[in-house]
């Protein structure tokens, strides 16, 4: 299996694997060791309660940390937040002109998030919203940190209409020597369906087996 072991369901599942790095990167005594990781950016920590995905810089369903819990839940990966020191615009039209910016300057901005040893996993979900057709820049901050050779690499996003074709070919540019598989979209501003990405996730298994 591309994920180390057979997609797995249920609440077990979900309480060994994805609540790990969102809570201290601890692991309960006795857990196995996953071998996935599901890497995200995503700004809902930040919104208002009831934000939308029009006026706000991140929608507050259908979002990359909705989709990637999910990820988490279904393979039993590790959930690790790429977070910044940076503080984006809650609106949508300022957080854009910031975004801008950076992409123009090819910033790189900095990291808070605490490293992960990249080297415990085979496999590396990335997920991000896309920002003027590309993953933000902070994303690119956490990719140029780590050695990506031999590892599998696979990216989703979300947006409300751009796919994610010019992001995996940046991630590709970035994750030397890694394997990067073809990435996943989903859409701004609906809910992320597990059937959809359980579906999502049996078609990359068959792909690669």
């Amino acid at each position: 299996s591309v994920f180390g072991e057979p997609i797995m369901f249920g609440r077990r599942i979900f309480l060994l694997g994805a609540a790990y790095f969102m809570v201290g990167f601890t692991r309960p005594s006795g857990a196995a060791e996953s071998r996935t990781l599901v890497a995200f950016f995503s700004r809902l920590p930040e919104m208002p309660f009831g934000a939308d995905a029009v006026t706000h810089a991140t929608a507050s369903t259908g979002n990359v940390e909705e989709a990637a819990k999910t990820i988490g839940t279904l393979t039993g990966a590790d959930l690790y937040a790429i977070r910044s020191s940076r503080k984006y615009p809650v609106l949508h039209r300022q957080n854009s002109i910031e975004a801008k910016k950076e992409l123009d300057e090819n910033a790189r901005p900095p990291l808070s998030s605490p490293s992960v040893d990249l080297s415990k996993y085979s496999t590396v979900f990335i997920g991000f919203p896309i920002w003027w057709y590309e993953e933000p820049m902070i994303v690119r901050s956490f990719l140029e940190k780590y050695d990506w050779q031999g590892k599998t690499v696979i990216p989703f996003c979300v947006s409300m209409e751009v796919g994610i074709d010019r992001a995996e070919n940046n991630i590709k540019r970035f994750c030397k020597g890694a394997r990067v598989l073809s990435g996943r979209r989903f859409e701004s501003g609906q809910t992320v369906r597990p059937d959809e990405i359980t579906a999502w996730l049996k078609t990359i298994q068959k792909e690669n087996e």
